[in-house]
C-alpha cells in the first residue's frame, strides 16, 4: 500500500485513488507546503519509506511539460547504455576504434598541436545524434500530459505524482480519462490547490485550513 504522511497535519493518507486533491484554505499555508514538500511529506510503500526525489514525480508547472529536458535525456541515455547486449557493445567498440584512428590521423596531419579524449561510449553517440523522445505534434493537452507521465515512469522509479493546480486546468471529461490512465499505470496524482467553489466539483479532496487542520 502506498501512503504519504504529512507532518504538519500529522496525517497518514492512503493513496488508493487515481487523483487526490489537497485544497488549501490559506495562501500562506499553501505556499509553505509547496516550498517545503520534501520536509513535510514522507512517502512509503508497505511501510518502507522511499527517497522523495527518486520516487515522486513533481509537476509544479502543468503548463510546461518538457519531455526532453536535460535530466530526462541523461536518464534515458543511461538506461539505453545499461540495456545494450554484447553484440551491440562489440559493434560500438569497432566504431570507437575507427573514430579514434581518424582522429589520430587528423592530429598527425595538422600543423596545430591538438588533443582528444581516447574513450567513446553509446552515451557520446546518442548525444552526437541528438537522440530524443518523440513529442506529440497534436495540441491535445491531455495526450501530452499522459505521454509526459509515461515517459517519466519508464525511465525513473517514480510511483506517485505531486502536481500544482493540474486538476484546475482539466475539464471533467479530461479528468475522467486521466483517472483511467492512472489506474492502468497504478499511480496516484496528489494535486495541490487553493480552495475555491470550483474545486469542490473535482471529486475526492482533503481541505486544509490555516491551522493545518483538515475540515
Amino acid at each position: 500500500m502506498k501512503k504519504i504522511f504529512i507532518k504538519p497535519l500529522n496525517k497518514l493518507i492512503e493513496l488508493n485513488e487515481p487523483i487526490i486533491q489537497l485544497l488549501f484554505d490559506d495562501v500562506i499555508v499553501y505556499r509553505s507546503f509547496i516550498f517545503s514538500l520534501e520536509e513535510y511529506v514522507i512517502y512509503s510503500i508497505d511501510n518502507d519509506v522511499k527517497e522523495f526525489n527518486k520516487h515522486i514525480l513533481k509537476i509544479m508547472n502543468p503548463f510546461h511539460l518538457e519531455l526532453n529536458d536535460k535530466k530526462v535525456l541523461n536518464l534515458l541515455y543511461k538506461k539505453i547504455n545499461n540495456t545494450l547486449n554484447e553484440n551491440q557493445r562489440q559493434k560500438i567498440a569497432l566504431i570507437e576504434s575507427e573514430i579514434l584512428n581518424i582522429l589520430e590521423d587528423i592530429c598527425l596531419e595538422s600543423e596545430l598541436k591538438m588533443t582528444y579524449e581516447n574513450n567513446f561510449s553509446i552515451i557520446n553517440l546518442l548525444n552526437i545524434f541528438r537522440v530524443s523522445i518523440c513529442e506529440t505534434e497534436c495540441k491535445n493537452y491531455l495526450e501530452n500530459l499522459v505521454t509526459y507521465i509515461k515517459v517519466n515512469l519508464e525511465i525513473n522509479d517514480y510511483s506517485i505524482i505531486i502536481s500544482n493546480g493540474l486538476t484546475k486546468i482539466l475539464s471533467n471529461q479530461e479528468l475522467a480519462l486521466l483517472k483511467k490512465e492512472l489506474s492502468l499505470l497504478s499511480i496516484t496524482i496528489i494535486d495541490l490547490e487553493l480552495n475555491s467553489i470550483e474545486n469542490e466539483k473535482k471529486g475526492t479532496n482533503l481541505m486544509i485550513d490555516s491551522d493545518w487542520c483538515l475540515f
